[in-house]
């Protein structure tokens, strides 16, 4: 029987990390090699930091509990106002 892509890796990926597969315009993709390049990063690690930045941005702008806080963490059973 073949083995899967995790049998074949030896585990070597964390429960964690899950695969992202995606197309990037050449634009992008050759201005995220450049800012990995530049920064001497991987470009894997570079997307992550994008990531996570914008994503500190936002959390910035939010407080909690607001439905916006709600809204962007996809909590659509929570009641607004929230009851005492």
């Amino acid at each position: 029987m073949a083995k899967t892509s995790a049998e074949r890796h030896g585990g070597r990926h964390l429960d964690l990390d899950r695969r992202l597969n995606s197309l990037l315009t050449l634009d992008t993709r050759l201005a995220l090699r450049r800012l990995a390049r530049y920064q001497g990063i991987a470009q894997r690690k570079a997307l992550e930091n994008l990531v996570l930045a914008a994503e500190e941005q936002i959390l910035d702008m939010l407080h909690y509990p607001t439905p916006e806080w709600c809204i962007y963490f996809g909590d659509t059973t929570s009641q607004w106002p929230p009851l005492p």
